[in-house]
């Protein structure tokens, strides 16, 4: 699940405690949702909540945290930010729709679970070499369902070229001919990818974390 509510847009000062009023708010309301699964599913044990903003965590009691993440930056794209194509990065490189028989490469590379027959059906774009286009591709951005930048991939050998902006910039110019922005959850401590979203015009916004609660101490 995902779980956004409009008292997040509030605002408010930090209060002594660390926490803040409109964020306790916004918890009762994701307590009750937590609830209401619990009682509703009476068979299921953990639930995962994904992108959930990093000011709830302190709201979740500890022992319904089955697991936490670390915190993941919540970055914005838009068209007006994007940079103009670099000349050097694509001269030697075809940008076109990743081979299926790459596909096994990209799921064995991705530090989350992926399916290839997923991967297949939504948006990407892979770098092939010109000189050898039925070679592998050498890099390869998928942009998820929802709009999310969810896998960018350089290989090690041609990683520091600014190949892998290339690869994302033409990826998110497909993504702003249906959206007006696209987003991406970055670890703070990828400093190499927070780096490439940066020089493509990525407007941090928040931080958020992947969390699976204990569905008992909800019921």
């Amino acid at each position: 699940m995902w779980f956004w509510s409009s008292v997040e847009d509030r605002g408010g000062v930090e209060e002594e405690n660390g926490g803040n009023a409109h964020f306790r708010l916004a918890y009762s309301l994701l307590f009750a949702t937590l609830v209401f699964l619990g009682q509703r599913y009476p068979d299921k044990t953990a639930f995962f909540i994904g992108s959930l903003h990093a000011s709830f965590a302190s709201h979740i009691p500890a022992t319904a945290l089955d697991y936490l993440s670390d915190n993941y930056a919540k970055l914005i794209f838009t068209q007006s930010a994007l940079p103009i194509p670099s000349i050097h990065a694509t001269e030697d490189y075809v940008f076109r729709t990743i081979d299926v028989a790459d596909l096994g490469d990209v799921v064995a590379t991705s530090s989350i679970p992926r399916a290839a027959a997923v991967l297949g059906r939504i948006s990407n774009t892979a770098a092939y070499l010109a000189s050898s286009p039925a070679a592998a591709a050498q890099a390869w951005c998928f942009t998820s369902s929802e709009g999310s930048m969810s896998t960018l991939f350089v290989r090690p050998e041609k990683r520091g070229s600014g190949l892998g902006k290339e690869t994302m910039r033409r990826e998110l110019e497909k993504g702003f001919a249906e959206r007006r922005f696209i987003s991406a959850e970055v670890s703070l401590r990828n400093v190499r990818s927070m780096a490439v979203c940066a020089g493509l015009g990525a407007k941090k916004m928040w931080e958020v974390v992947w969390v699976t609660v204990k569905l008992d101490e909800f019921r």
